[in-house]
Protein backbone atom coordinates (compact mmCIF):
# COMPACT_ATOMS: atom_id res chain seq x y z
CA UNK A 1 0.00 0.00 0.00
CA UNK A 2 1.58 3.38 -0.83
CA UNK A 3 1.07 6.26 1.22
CA UNK A 4 0.09 9.21 -1.16
CA UNK A 5 1.60 11.99 0.97
CA UNK A 6 4.26 13.04 1.43
CA UNK A 7 7.03 12.24 3.88
CA UNK A 8 8.38 15.05 6.50
CA UNK A 9 11.60 14.51 5.67
CA UNK A 10 11.29 15.59 2.09
CA UNK A 11 10.72 19.58 1.51
CA UNK A 12 6.98 19.96 -0.55
CA UNK A 13 7.47 20.38 -3.67
CA UNK A 14 4.99 23.82 -3.84
CA UNK A 15 7.21 25.50 -1.43
CA UNK A 16 10.67 25.52 -2.79
CA UNK A 17 14.15 25.59 0.08
CA UNK A 18 16.20 28.47 0.62
CA UNK A 19 18.87 27.06 -1.15
CA UNK A 20 17.21 26.37 -4.42
CA UNK A 21 17.01 28.72 -6.72
CA UNK A 22 13.69 30.10 -6.78
CA UNK A 23 11.04 30.51 -10.23
CA UNK A 24 13.47 33.40 -11.20
CA UNK A 25 16.39 31.22 -11.00
CA UNK A 26 17.98 32.65 -8.54
CA UNK A 27 18.82 31.55 -5.28
CA UNK A 28 17.72 33.43 -1.86
CA UNK A 29 20.53 32.32 0.45
CA UNK A 30 22.39 35.44 2.05
CA UNK A 31 19.73 37.86 0.76
CA UNK A 32 19.21 38.44 4.62
CA UNK A 33 22.51 39.18 5.23
CA UNK A 34 22.84 41.70 2.50
CA UNK A 35 19.00 43.42 3.86
CA UNK A 36 21.03 43.52 6.79
CA UNK A 37 23.94 44.77 5.68
CA UNK A 38 22.29 47.92 3.82
CA UNK A 39 19.88 48.62 6.53
CA UNK A 40 22.53 48.56 9.39
CA UNK A 41 24.31 51.72 9.02
CA UNK A 42 20.48 53.36 8.22
CA UNK A 43 19.69 52.07 12.12
CA UNK A 44 22.91 53.16 14.00
CA UNK A 45 22.17 56.30 12.25
CA UNK A 46 19.08 56.89 13.39
CA UNK A 47 19.94 55.96 16.79
CA UNK A 48 22.60 58.01 16.86
CA UNK A 49 20.59 61.42 15.99
CA UNK A 50 18.29 60.09 18.14
CA UNK A 51 21.03 60.35 21.04
CA UNK A 52 21.69 63.98 19.70
CA UNK A 53 18.33 65.42 19.84
CA UNK A 54 18.33 64.14 23.33
CA UNK A 55 21.16 65.85 24.65
CA UNK A 56 20.61 69.07 22.87
CA UNK A 57 16.88 68.97 25.26
CA UNK A 58 19.26 67.89 28.09
CA UNK A 59 21.15 70.89 27.83
CA UNK A 60 18.47 73.38 26.93
CA UNK A 61 16.44 72.18 30.13
CA UNK A 62 20.07 72.28 31.89
CA UNK A 63 20.16 76.00 31.02
CA UNK A 64 16.83 76.92 31.76
CA UNK A 65 16.90 75.74 34.53
CA UNK A 66 20.62 77.52 35.68
CA UNK A 67 18.54 80.79 34.73
CA UNK A 68 15.54 79.54 36.92
CA UNK A 69 18.10 79.23 39.64
CA UNK A 70 19.90 82.28 39.58
CA UNK A 71 16.83 84.01 39.71
CA UNK A 72 15.00 82.57 41.96
CA UNK A 73 18.54 83.46 44.36
CA UNK A 74 18.70 86.94 43.13
CA UNK A 75 14.90 87.66 44.43
CA UNK A 76 15.90 86.60 47.67
CA UNK A 77 17.76 89.82 48.27
CA UNK A 78 16.32 92.95 49.52
CA UNK A 79 18.59 94.99 46.96
CA UNK A 80 20.61 94.16 44.10
CA UNK A 81 24.29 93.87 45.54
CA UNK A 82 27.10 92.38 45.07
CA UNK A 83 26.70 89.57 47.28
CA UNK A 84 23.48 88.49 45.41
CA UNK A 85 25.46 88.58 42.27
CA UNK A 86 27.50 86.45 42.98
CA UNK A 87 24.96 84.08 45.13
CA UNK A 88 22.79 83.90 41.51
CA UNK A 89 26.18 83.10 39.87
CA UNK A 90 26.76 80.29 42.08
CA UNK A 91 23.11 79.18 41.64
CA UNK A 92 23.29 79.10 37.91
CA UNK A 93 26.95 77.51 37.89
CA UNK A 94 25.24 74.66 40.07
CA UNK A 95 22.41 74.11 37.43
CA UNK A 96 24.96 74.44 34.18
CA UNK A 97 27.26 71.34 33.63
CA UNK A 98 29.90 73.74 31.91
CA UNK A 99 30.69 77.16 32.14
CA UNK A 100 27.79 80.22 32.94
CA UNK A 101 28.85 83.02 31.17
CA UNK A 102 27.02 86.73 29.57
CA UNK A 103 25.25 86.83 32.91
CA UNK A 104 22.67 89.61 33.07
CA UNK A 105 20.80 90.35 36.15
CA UNK A 106 17.64 92.83 35.80
CA UNK A 107 16.27 93.78 39.19
CA UNK A 108 13.09 95.82 39.51
CA UNK A 109 12.36 96.88 42.70
CA UNK A 110 9.09 96.18 44.47
CA UNK A 111 6.72 99.79 45.19
CA UNK A 112 4.64 99.24 47.96
CA UNK A 113 3.21 102.51 48.27
CA UNK A 114 1.08 101.10 44.47
CA UNK A 115 1.39 97.14 45.80
CA UNK A 116 3.64 96.33 42.96
CA UNK A 117 6.26 93.42 42.94
CA UNK A 118 9.29 93.93 41.83
CA UNK A 119 10.86 91.71 39.65
CA UNK A 120 14.16 90.15 38.48
CA UNK A 121 15.38 89.09 35.50
CA UNK A 122 18.23 87.05 34.34
CA UNK A 123 19.73 85.94 31.33
CA UNK A 124 23.03 84.34 30.75
CA UNK A 125 24.69 81.84 28.34
CA UNK A 126 25.18 77.99 29.22
CA UNK A 127 28.55 76.40 27.06
CA UNK A 128 28.53 72.70 27.48
CA UNK A 129 30.28 69.72 26.39
CA UNK A 130 28.60 67.37 24.08
CA UNK A 131 29.68 63.49 25.26
CA UNK A 132 30.46 61.41 22.51
CA UNK A 133 29.13 62.76 19.18
CA UNK A 134 31.18 65.51 18.38
CA UNK A 135 31.92 63.73 14.97
CA UNK A 136 27.35 64.41 14.02
CA UNK A 137 28.00 67.98 15.33
CA UNK A 138 31.75 69.14 14.08
CA UNK A 139 32.11 70.58 17.51
CA UNK A 140 32.58 69.42 21.28
CA UNK A 141 30.46 72.21 22.82
CA UNK A 142 27.24 74.11 22.66
CA UNK A 143 25.94 77.56 24.26
CA UNK A 144 22.49 78.27 24.97
CA UNK A 145 21.03 81.43 26.30
CA UNK A 146 18.30 81.02 28.55
CA UNK A 147 16.47 84.09 30.05
CA UNK A 148 13.91 84.10 33.53
CA UNK A 149 11.94 86.11 35.49
CA UNK A 150 11.20 85.38 39.37
CA UNK A 151 8.84 88.13 40.96
CA UNK A 152 9.73 89.09 44.36
CA UNK A 153 6.50 88.53 46.43
CA UNK A 154 7.30 89.63 50.05
CA UNK A 155 7.35 92.94 51.01
CA UNK A 156 9.95 94.44 53.74
CA UNK A 157 9.72 97.10 55.33
CA UNK A 158 12.95 99.11 56.15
Amino acid sequence: MSNSSPSRSEPSRSEPSRSEPSRSGHSEAGLLSTELALLMPVLVLFCLIAVFAVQVQRHSTRARSAADAAARTAALYGSPTAEMDEAARLAAQGECLGRVSAFEIDWVAPDERRLRPGSVSVELLCTERYGGIAALVGSDERTVRSRSVSVIEYWRSP
